[in-house]
């Protein structure tokens, strides 16, 4: 998951179970490190940063922009077909 969203997972629903059970993955995102893992088993994805975020995405397809080499051509398509974000 993104670093922005980990700083969050304190408010979602059952989030000790994830954090208790799971090894967390956690992507950097700009202007959003991780400073606090909550006590969760953490690996720190060492990656580029990309400025992307499922947000961007929808507001891309809302602005009819393609966003076909942002996401898995199965979800490319699934968005087309039902006219999602628009």
């Amino acid at each position: 998951m993104g670093s922005d969203s980990f700083q969050n997972i304190p408010r979602w629903k059952n989030y000790r179970q994830l954090l208790d059970n799971y090894e967390i993955y956690i992507y950097n995102r700009p202007q959003h490190p991780v400073t606090d893992t909550f006590g969760a088993n953490c690996k720190i994805v060492d990656a580029p940063l990309l400025d992307l975020s499922s947000s961007r995405i929808r507001q891309l397809v809302k602005e009819g922009k393609s966003v076909r080499y942002m996401v898995p051509d199965a979800v490319w398509k699934y968005i087309q077909e039902n006219n999602y974000y628009k």
